[in-house]
């Protein structure tokens, strides 16, 4: 009983989200988490979407981006995704995930901390305006 009350949740609950998305499901980084506490982790500067997050070691490619923050910025526009490693820590922690700001000349400031590991904060910041690409 409980086994074919939970199929039944599961198949409702996927019908009732399929019928939610109005388009495509878009995946932003195929290996990439974050903790509760950072903030902005993902902001909107014109038509890009930025977001921050931690590569895991058991992921995705986890052995060669384990520990890589990475910045994904997804061009509302054009639909293209560009993935820069922001950072290697190793170990990697889901608590060094950068908080992003916008700056009001354009550039994004990315600051992020080693958990437990150092008392620095990094920051850096982009070099071009509207451009995370470096």
């Amino acid at each position: 009983m409980i086994k074919s009350t939970f199929i039944i949740v599961i198949a409702f609950f996927s019908f009732v989200v399929s019928i939610a998305i109005a388009g495509p499901l878009i995946v932003f980084n195929d290996n990439g988490g974050w903790c509760w506490y950072q903030d902005e982790r993902a902001i909107i500067q014109k038509d890009k979407l930025i977001i921050s997050s931690m590569a895991n070691s058991a992921g995705i490619n986890g052995s060669i981006r384990g520990g890589d923050m990475e910045i994904t910025t997804y061009d509302i526009s054009t639909g293209s995704l560009i993935f820069i490693p922001l950072h290697k820590f190793s170990p990697g922690d889901d608590h060094d995930t950068a908080a992003l700001l916008a700056l009001p000349n354009g550039k994004v400031m990315a600051m992020y901390t080693n958990h437990s590991s150092d008392f620095l904060i990094h920051s850096k910041i982009t070099n071009n305006s509207y451009n995370t690409s470096r």
